[in-house]
């Protein structure tokens, strides 16, 4: 026995939603003040990001920091929100977002209000999908 696998067969195979997370990492004694930047590409065969969380490692020593996220022409998807507007929450997995994946980087940017005396990690999670 074989299975046929024609293109309308692998698209019903194909996968409505996925996580993508990647770890961000501050160097400990990045100083204070400018905007801090890590860029993500998000995996291009799914439409849409719809959720981003972010889940803390090591805080660097700080009691907190801010985040937003824009693309790489300036679009901006979410406002510069104190990190807790992102930490995973078993009541809701993720902060509602909309951003279209298209041939473009993610820009996670991030504001500390003072020198990192540790290395600051997390894990940023997207929730992408295929509405289709």
């Amino acid at each position: 026995m074989y299975w046929l696998f024609t293109p309308i067969f692998l698209k019903a195979m194909s996968r409505k939603t996925r996580e993508q997370t990647q770890v961000i990492t501050i160097p400990s004694g990045t100083p204070a003040g400018g905007i801090q930047a890590a860029k993500i590409t998000l995996d291009t065969s799914f439409e849409r990001a719809e959720g981003v969380n972010i889940v803390e490692i090591a805080a660097g020593g700080l009691a907190y920091y801010r985040l937003s996220i824009q693309d790489s022409v300036g679009n901006v998807h979410t406002d510069m929100a104190h990190k807790k507007t992102y930490e995973f929450d078993p009541e809701r997995a993720y902060k509602e977002v909309d951003i279209p994946i298209v041939d473009r980087q993610i820009l996670v940017r991030i504001d500390l209000p003072e020198a990192t005396t540790a290395a600051l990690v997390f894990d940023i999670s997207f929730k992408l999908t295929n509405r289709g």
